[in-house]
């Protein structure tokens, strides 16, 4: 299982349109998900690179909700925005980003409110194993005291990305976690969320992950050339994604058949 993570700048309305057609070639390539992270992105500029992207391919989004939303108060409202506005674009998964599993005002959290959405599939992040244990279902794992503010057992996780398992490529000082390349053996029960790979991910490396234990790995600095490379030209950084994507996934299924 590979994904494609988004690099995290809003870009220029110039690379706006190459942006969304490297996305639209990636999974006409064969990529399973695709999580749509601009952290500083309004939902104005998020609408606008989602609406270049076909309906058809919409369902493989998973969209992070964006920074400023933990900046402020955080309510209801807000959040229902937030729902609104993935069903007006036919998107259907959700990363629970760390912030958001935090506890927010007196005894009722916005994660109450999410977890009523029982259409939507979830995802999550984690960069300690200790911290699986907030995330599996109450009769798993090592139990939190009840009404504990990380725990949201109502919420079922279908994977959660676990990094830096590498150093990382995109954020430079973010270096890796050692315990991180040996995945537990107790998640491979049913009842645990899938758990890929994220940080640092080259094509030298995938067999480490596949023998680490991981279902899958989450792909960013590999695949995004910098912006800022010699003024590479629009076609160029496209093409460069997609050639990348097209061999890395190449190479990880033929370590997934050995």
């Amino acid at each position: 299982m590979l994904l494609v993570i988004t690099r995290p700048e809003h870009v220029t309305d110039r690379l706006l349109q190459v942006e969304a057609a490297t996305i639209t070639e990636l999974f006409a390539s064969g990529l399973e998900l695709l999580h749509l992270r601009k952290p500083k992105a309004d939902f104005k500029a998020l609408t606008a690179l989602v609406q270049m992207i076909p309906v058809a391919y919409r369902a493989k989004l998973v969209v992070h909700p964006p920074l400023a939303m933990g900046e402020t108060p955080l309510d209801k409202p807000a959040m229902h925005k937030m729902m609104d506005w993935m069903d007006h674009n036919q998107i259907h998964r959700m990363h629970i980003c760390e912030w958001l599993r935090q506890p927010l005002y007196n005894q009722t959290t916005v994660m109450d409110y999410i977890s009523q959405f029982k259409d939507l599939i979830f995802s999550t992040g984690i960069h300690k194993w200790a911290s699986l244990s907030e995330l599996c279902p109450t009769d798993i794992g090592h139990q939190q005291p009840p009404g504990h503010p990380s725990r949201h057992p109502s919420i079922y996780y279908n994977y959660v990305l676990v990094s830096p398992v590498f150093d990382s490529l995109s954020k430079q000082g973010y270096c890796a976690n050692p315990a991180l390349l040996h995945v537990p053996a107790i998640t491979h029960k049913g009842k645990f969320p899938k758990c890929i790979a994220m940080g640092g991910l080259e094509l030298e490396n995938l067999g480490q992950v596949y023998k680490a234990g991981y279902v899958g790995g989450a792909l960013l600095g590999s695949i995004w050339p910098p912006l800022n490379s010699g003024g590479i030209a629009g076609a160029l950084w496209e093409r460069r994604a997609i050639d990348k994507f097209k061999t890395v996934k190449v190479v990880w299924e033929n370590i997934c058949k050995k």
